[in-house]
C-alpha cells in the first residue's frame, strides 16, 4: 500500500480476457485419469448392454457371492429374528383382541346402553312436562 492508495500492477504479461494454460503457469501436466460419476458409468454400461443381442446375454452373477460368510450369518440371523418377532406380535394381538371382545366390549356396550336410556328418559320427562322432583315423588309412594 502506498499511503491511502492501493496499487496493483497485475501479473506481468497477462492480458485482459486471456487465460494462461497450466503449463504456462509452471504446473506439471497431469497423467491422472478423469473421474467419472457412478451415474455416468452405469449409464455407459447399460447402453453397452442394450447393444448386445439378447441371446448373447450372460446370466447375472449371484449377488450373494459378494457377501462374506460373516455378513451372510448376520443377515440370516436378522431375518430369523424378524420372523420370530412377527409371529410373537401376531399371537399377542390375537390375545388382545380376544380379551377385548370377551371382557371390554360387552361392558362398554352396557354402559353406552344405560347412558342412552337415561338420556332418553330425561328427554321424555322434559317433553311430558315432568321434573325430576315429580318422578322422585312417584318412586317414593
Amino acid at each position: 500500500m502506498h499511503g491511502e492508495n492501493l496499487i496493483h500492477y497485475g501479473v506481468k504479461g497477462q492480458r485482459w480476457g486471456v487465460r494462461r494454460t497450466p503449463v504456462q503457469l509452471g504446473h506439471r501436466p497431469s497423467n491422472r485419469v478423469k473421474k467419472t460419476s457412478k451415474k455416468k458409468e452405469l449409464k455407459r454400461i447399460s447402453k453397452a448392454a442394450k447393444g448386445r443381442n439378447k441371446r448373447q446375454k450372460q446370466p447375472a452373477a449371484n449377488p450373494l457371492s459378494e457377501f462374506s460368510d460373516d455378513d451372510l450369518r448376520r443377515l440370516v440371523g436378522r431375518l430369523q429374528l424378524e420372523k420370530q418377532y412377527r409371529e410373537l406380535s401376531v399371537s399377542q394381538v390375537k390375545k388382545g383382541n380376544d380379551f377385548f371382545n370377551k371382557k371390554v366390549k360387552p361392558a362398554v356396550e352396557n354402559m353406552v346402553l344405560d347412558a342412552a336410556m337415561d338420556y332418553a328418559n330425561k328427554q321424555l320427562r322434559r317433553a311430558i312436562g315432568l321434573t325430576d322432583a315429580d318422578s322422585m315423588k312417584k318412586k317414593g309412594k
